[in-house]
């Protein structure tokens, strides 16, 4: 008698899909050293401004994990703008 096997349950809208769980760990790294960039920047030169090529590469850094946060169920219930 062969035993019979539970159906797999359906994905879980609420989760990342595999491949923003990749795309977030692989930016994660970047904005980290970029944090750490800014941290020693601002400990050498404290009241200047960052370069406008510096604030665009944070911004295109940024942009990836904005979308992947908009589709998460964890802000749902939270406020976010953009």
């Amino acid at each position: 008698m062969a035993k019979q096997t539970k159906p797999a349950p359906p994905p879980n809208p609420n989760l990342p899909e595999n491949a923003d769980t990749l795309l977030f760990d692989m930016i994660e790294k970047l904005i980290h050293s970029a944090f750490k960039e800014m941290k020693e920047f601002s400990v050498k030169k404290p009241n200047e401004a960052i370069s406008p090529i510096k604030a665009a590469s944070l911004n295109k850094l940024c942009e990836p994990i904005k979308r992947i946060l908009k589709r998460s169920f964890l802000l749902s219930s939270l406020t976010y703008s953009t």
